[in-house]
C-alpha cells in the first residue's frame, strides 16, 4: 500500500496511536499526469476533508497534476459520493480494476486541477 505512494498522511492521537491515514500516488499517462488517492482509512469526516485538501495542494503545486481521482468501491454509499461532490469531485462512472477472475468494480470520481494554474496565471 504505502510502499509505492508519493503521499502518505497520518493522523496520530496524543497516545501515539494511528487514528487515520490516507495515501496517494502520481500516475503518468501520455501527456497527462494525475494524482490518485489510493486509500483513506478514517472515521472523521473532518480528517478526510483535511487529507484531501493537503493532497490536492501538494499534487497541484509540487507535481502539477491535471486532476485528482478517487476510486471508491462500487458499494460506496450515495452519501459518500455526494459529500465528495461538495468538495469539487464529479462522478465519472464505473470502472473495473484487477486481474481476470478477480475484477473489482469501482465508482470513479475526478476533480480537475488544471484550471487552478490557469486562473493563477491570469491574476
Amino acid at each position: 500500500m504505502a510502499m509505492f505512494s508519493e503521499y502518505i498522511l497520518v493522523a496520530v492521537s496524543p497516545g501515539n496511536r494511528i487514528k487515520a491515514y490516507s495515501t496517494a500516488v502520481i500516475q503518468r499517462n501520455n501527456n497527462q499526469k494525475h494524482c490518485e488517492i489510493t486509500e483513506t482509512n478514517c472515521q472523521s469526516i473532518d480528517l478526510v476533508e483535511a487529507f484531501i485538501k493537503i493532497i490536492e495542494e501538494k499534487a497541484d503545486k509540487i507535481d502539477k497534476v491535471d486532476h485528482l481521482e478517487i476510486w471508491l468501491l462500487s458499494t460506496a454509499s450515495e452519501h459518500t459520493v455526494n459529500y465528495l461532490a461538495q468538495l469539487g469531485f464529479t462522478y465519472e462512472g464505473k470502472k473495473l480494476d484487477g486481474e481476470v477472475g478477480s475484477m473489482t468494480s469501482h465508482k470513479v470520481l475526478k476533480k480537475d486541477l488544471s484550471g487552478n494554474r490557469i486562473a493563477a496565471a491570469q491574476s
